[in-house]
């Protein structure tokens, strides 16, 4: 055990939700003490098998310090004898096991319970960082995201002077490399080449952009995710996102020589998307309205089908190419959704990892009521095709 600062750079984290282990006492065998401690949890497998020797750290929430590291036992259980008001725990399995490290953010201790870590099968990935030129980037920060659930971070590596990191990857995972504090344009990989162990990424220079988002009335709306989108020759790409702060303001790394699109998406759902397209030329400095809209009720009803929804299918309202697509929100066990849209919306049942819509349907301004989502009986619908979309 020992304790050290630690001062990784903030990000935007979501909670890993996973599954349970139980541990059954056999007659005749002697089963193992539980490790003693006041915050105590279980590291498994994606099959639910214990993962032994791996390493546990424990850190304090709000000044993200290094509070306390342990290891597990052969059942794959662990302690720790301290317990922060807030935490956040790591599971760092041997370079060797072929598995992927998990966080578990953002806990409360008196509300923890059982701290559960599901490690997903993975393999070496070697990412590499470039500039225009081809010259390597050094300490661009790659991440490596599992988005079976909710995205959540596995692993965080920097690159070395060679603009290489090498980091442990689901094979399905999303790859993210930004540019810190090279002061070049973030970037991400959505797929992998099931086949490759290598990945290079151009990281063009970037510019800050910096503006505020506001309601209606103009007041800050503080907690909204503002986007950055750089349009290339292939299309758009995306250079980073950040939470506006509490008075609205947020400052995020865009290009210098292509024009940028804007996307703001307010989670909490209380307000409309928008979308704001900027020229490379025009001011580092941007204001960002988020209208009310109407309340609209959403139906989503899946029974057509006999397979069951994916566990990260949510509902997306478009709202026309001046709001852009609406944060993804999840229905209601019975279906239902309370969303805000325009009286003309477009709403899509589709899962965050993408791929065809499962349900689409336009509202239809004469003809008030809750938007009927059903499964399409026939042909995908397609859903619009924006820059930035869900």
């Amino acid at each position: 055990m020992s304790r050290r600062a630690l001062t990784p750079g903030t990000a935007v984290l979501l909670m890993l939700g996973i599954g349970t282990v139980a541990v059954v006492g056999l007659p005749g065998v002697a089963t193992p003490l539980e490790p003693a401690g006041s915050l105590g949890g279980v590291v498994v497998d994606e099959h639910g098998a214990p993962v032994e020797g791996c390493r546990v750290a424990l850190f304090q929430a709000d000044e993200l310090e290094l509070v306390e590291w342990t290891s597990t036992d052969s059942r794959g259980r662990f302690a720790f004898q301290e317990s922060p008001a807030a935490f956040h725990a790591f599971a760092a399995p041997d370079e060797e096991s072929g598995l992927a490290g998990a966080w578990c953010l953002a806990r409360a201790s008196a509300l923890a319970g059982r701290i559960e870590l599901t490690l997903p099968s993975a393999s070496p990935l070697t990412v590499t960082a470039t500039d225009e030129q081809g010259h390597p980037v050094e300490d661009a920060e790659v991440r490596v995201y599992d988005h079976r659930d909710a995205p959540v971070v596995l692993a965080r590596v920097p690159t070395d002077a060679q603009g290489h990191a090498h980091v442990l990857a689901p094979r399905d995972a999303w790859i993210a490399v930004l540019g810190g504090s090279s002061g070049r344009l973030s970037t991400w990989s959505f797929t992998r080449d099931a086949e490759a162990d290598e990945l290079t990424v151009v990281l063009p220079v970037a510019r800050t952009l910096t503006g505020r988002v506001v309601d209606g009335d103009r007041a800050p709306l503080e907690g909204v995710v503002v986007s950055a989108w750089d349009r290339r020759a292939d299309g758009w790409h995306r250079d980073g996102y950040r939470l506006s702060n509490a008075d609205g303001s947020f400052a995020l790394e865009v290009a210098t020589d292509h024009a940028t699109l804007l996307r703001a998406a307010d989670p909490s759902g209380a307000h409309l998307p928008a979308l704001r397209e900027l020229a490379a030329a025009e001011p580092a400095e941007v204001e960002l309205a988020l209208d009310a809209g109407d309340p609209l009720e959403v139906h989503a009803d899946p029974r057509p089908t006999a397979s069951p929804l994916p566990d990260d299918a949510r509902v997306w309202i478009w709202d026309g190419p001046d709001h852009g697509w609406s944060w993804g929100a999840f229905p209601a066990p019975d279906g239902h959704l309370t969303a805000r849209a325009d009286t003309a919306c477009q709403a899509a049942l589709a899962p965050l990892a993408g791929g065809p819509p499962l349900a689409v349907a336009a509202a239809d301004p004469a003809a008030p009521g809750p938007l009927e989502l059903h499964t399409p009986p026939t042909e995908p619908t397609p859903l619009p095709d924006a820059p930035g979309t869900r």
